[in-house]
């Protein structure tokens, strides 16, 4: 759903690809690369504190899954 969003955003089809990003997010609401690219789309519509929000949230949802992840590496490599 997010690569079709994307395109959509290349072709200037807001609408369309605002669409995408939100069935992706609703989906999976930790889908960070959703919310970063709605984020970006809401820049370009001139919505800023939109825009503000979902890039906040992407940014808090990547540091999420690094720390996760990299949780998951210490644990493995100690095992």
């Amino acid at each position: 759903m997010v690569n079709l969003g994307n395109l959509m955003l290349e072709r200037g089809e807001l609408d369309e690809a605002q669409v995408c990003y939100e069935r992706a997010i609703r989906f999976d609401e930790s889908y960070a690369l959703a919310h970063h690219n709605l984020g970006v789309l809401l820049r370009k519509r001139g919505d800023l504190s939109g825009s503000i929000r979902e890039l906040r949230l992407a940014g808090k949802l990547e540091t999420k899954l690094r720390r996760s992840s990299r949780g998951w590496n210490l644990r493995k490599k100690g095992s």
